[in-house]
């Protein structure tokens, strides 16, 4: 057996240095903006959370949960068809990061069965976050039909002589 492989086409020819997609720093602050943008609402989201928590209606505070799991529902959806044509990105261009993306360090750019394969994880983190979406939203439905099979109770007032 011989050791002359052809190289495979998402390795460099030997000698050449890989090739590098440098980050663009006005992207990196774009990105930085849009992570604080995030976080703020999400601290919002749970202060918000923690007040309609303690409301005495159990029903009502149900059906607070029910929108956010909707909304939940509503948003890893749409990542999730987001991721899927960013998938598709990669396997028509052949490479990854695919033209025009943006990196937020410098990153290697990969070609072939490299790119591909890094396409597929992408997919299957698309379908993860489409699974998790879908039971979202099947979530108030399921909590629904077990109220109905079994109401809840709300407790009685006893008063200080039993």
């Amino acid at each position: 057996m011989s050791d002359d492989k052809a190289p495979e086409d998402d390795q460099q020819p030997a000698g050449e240095a890989p090739e590098i997609l440098r980050s663009d720093p006005q992207q990196v602050r774009e990105m930085q903006r849009w992570a604080i943008a995030v976080a703020v609402a999400a601290a919002t989201l749970w202060l918000l959370f923690r007040y309609w928590i303690q409301h005495d209606n159990a029903y009502v505070v149900l059906h607070r949960m029910f929108g956010l799991c909707y909304g939940l529902s509503v948003l890893l959806l749409a990542v999730a068809v987001y991721t899927v044509r960013y998938a598709r990105r990669i396997f028509d261009a052949g490479q990854y990061p695919p033209p025009g993306g943006w990196v937020l360090g410098d990153t290697r750019v990969l070609r072939g069965d490299a790119a591909r394969a890094r396409g597929r994880w992408v997919i299957v983190c698309a379908i993860v976050l489409a699974l998790l979406g879908f039971y979202a939203a099947y979530l108030p439905h399921s909590i629904d039909a077990m109220r109905i099979a079994e109401p809840v109770q709300m407790p009685m007032h006893v008063g200080p002589h039993g």
